[in-house]
């Protein structure tokens, strides 16, 4: 398991890393709150590829496969603590 870091930028909290495979991203969060997950090679344009509802569960937990590609993920709350398995 590797933790990874958010760094605030305005009312959104962001982290990058790049995906080795497949991989489960864990992300505990202060409250309920929109979660985006974006994609993309490196020096391309990262497109959406997932979107966790403000509605939903303030804690997200999603599979990602694809390897190679630089991940964002932004959250609109507080992150407690974010990590990865691969």
């Amino acid at each position: 398991m590797t933790a990874i870091e958010f760094s605030q930028s305005g009312n959104v909290e962001s982290a990058t890393f790049t995906c080795g495979g497949s991989l489960i991203l864990q992300v505990d969060r202060e409250r309920q709150a929109a979660l985006l997950v974006f994609a993309g090679l490196e020096g391309l344009s990262k497109k959406l590829v997932y979107t966790h509802n403000a509605l939903d569960a303030k804690n997200v937990l999603v599979e990602i496969d694809m390897p190679g590609a630089e991940i964002r993920v932004d959250s609109y709350s507080h992150v407690l603590s974010a990590a990865i398995t691969q």
